[in-house]
């Protein structure tokens, strides 16, 4: 995070990343259900007056669209398939907030 300061205002930028290992996601480590590694980056720039209670923000998340699987689980007594879910995909907004 790295602080800008604008007079009697603040403007704050912030990076952050995370990192998951491989890992498995059933119990008996069958291969097909391994998620691969992956690492995430976010952003986000804030903007403060110093004499307030409210901030805006503009803010991004998964900066690279990542596609990543955090789930998988198979239907070997049915149809044999085998499903995966997805993280969710690069996202981005605005926000407004306050303090009582």
């Amino acid at each position: 995070r790295y602080d800008i300061p604008l007079g009697r205002d603040n403007l704050s930028l912030q990076a952050d990343g995370s990192f998951v290992a491989d890992r498995f996601f059933t119990s008996d480590n069958t291969p097909v259900f391994r998620g691969r590694s992956y690492w995430l980056f976010d952003a986000r720039m804030v903007y403060q007056p110093l004499d307030s209670n409210w901030q805006f923000a503009v803010w991004v998340r998964n900066i690279g669209n990542r596609a990543y699987r955090v789930e998988g689980f198979n239907q070997f007594g049915f149809s044999g398939d085998s499903y995966f879910a997805y993280g969710v995909p690069r996202r981005f907004g605005v926000s407004l907030s306050t303090n009582f």
